[in-house]
């Protein structure tokens, strides 16, 4: 009898938290251990509320921003004018539509291609973007004095397609540079 308290007191309790609350019956349950018997008054069943959980501000997904973005924002940061920004830019989406695989933004050939690849990293948009600016700095510096003195879209378009790229006039396509830069001009 006294192995046989234990295991029925258990099976009280249970049953009394298997019903539901306003089911259990007002009735002392005894509770036994294998020296005394002791009788206490029923317990409800405490059953934890569940916790609202505070709602945290959905932080908005990281802002991605397309080469064409990146560019603009890193040549305005150089100094230029808007207006010389779309120029080279627009130089820049005719050669190679903001990509940087392959011959790169500018489409850089011979030893200017190797001076790049010199410095690692060779399509990477920042490297080729500080690239540039190495370039304009030094060797192409007669491109920065013309691209810094244009004061029009078409200027700033035209220094940087003749001084920088110094493309083949067969494919150099002006009229489209120019309309590449006013379109980049006008959705920054």
């Amino acid at each position: 009898m006294k192995k046989l308290l234990p295991l029925m007191g258990a099976a009280l309790i249970l049953v009394g938290f298997l019903q539901p609350v306003t089911d259990i019956p007002h009735t002392p349950v005894v509770h036994a251990d294998t020296t005394e018997v002791v009788k206490t008054e029923p317990v409800s069943p405490v059953i934890p509320q569940a916790k609202e959980e505070e709602s945290l501000p959905i932080a908005p997904p990281p802002v991605v921003l397309d080469n064409e973005t990146i560019v603009w924002n890193y040549l305005i940061s150089q100094g230029f004018t808007r207006e010389q920004t779309a120029g080279i830019m627009g130089n820049l989406q005719q050669e190679h539509n903001f990509r940087t695989d392959g011959d790169g933004l500018a489409q850089w050939l011979g030893d200017r291609k190797a001076a790049l690849y010199a410095r690692g990293g060779e399509n990477n948009l920042q490297v080729q973007l500080e690239f540039i600016m190495y370039e304009l700095n030094s060797y192409e510096s007669a491109a920065m004095a013309a691209i810094q003195a244009s004061t029009t879209v078409e200027q700033a378009t035209l220094a940087f397609q003749n001084k920088f790229e110094r493309c083949n006039p067969v494919y150099c396509h002006p009229n489209q540079r120019i309309n590449y830069a006013y379109r980049i001009l006008g959705s920054h």
